[in-house]
């Protein structure tokens, strides 16, 4: 393909947003909004959900912040999911048949505070990325 085909080929797309998910039980989602906001050309979007911004960088898994456990990169229709159930208490049990690599188990601990029980799993190859999402 030419270069200048490929050029108009690619402003044909749609841009993609990234998000991520503030990991609620670590830090408040002000404080990481102020925090990241402007530093280093970033840039943050607020969402319907609290929670929930869009962000401007290609690979925010790069982040800092990322790998310390306070955001979680994660489509916007999958932080959706949890939000199905109507409500969660300490007595709730869940089973997430299909958790890997761990988006939305993560965010159902957090919107049930780290309370209930929820019993994740996945085909053995996907332990791995699971694992290292809920360690984070």
């Amino acid at each position: 393909m030419n270069e200048a085909l490929e050029k108009d080929f690619l402003n044909l797309l749609p841009s993609l947003n990234h998000y991520i998910r503030v990991n609620t039980l670590a830090i408040k989602p002000d404080v990481l909004y102020n925090l990241l906001d402007g530093l280093n050309d970033i840039k943050l979007e607020k969402t319907a959900l609290p929670y929930v911004f869009s962000i401007n960088i290609n690979k925010p898994g790069a982040l800092p912040e990322f790998k310390a456990g306070l955001i979680h990169v994660q489509s916007l229709s999958s932080c959706l999911v949890p939000l199905a159930f109507s409500s969660f208490s300490k007595y709730d049990i869940i089973l997430d048949a299909a958790a890997s690599p761990g988006s939305k188990t993560t965010h159902l601990a957090a919107l049930m505070n780290n309370e209930g029980v929820i019993i994740a799993n996945d085909r053995k190859n996907r332990h791995k990325p699971l694992i290292s999402t809920l360690s984070r």
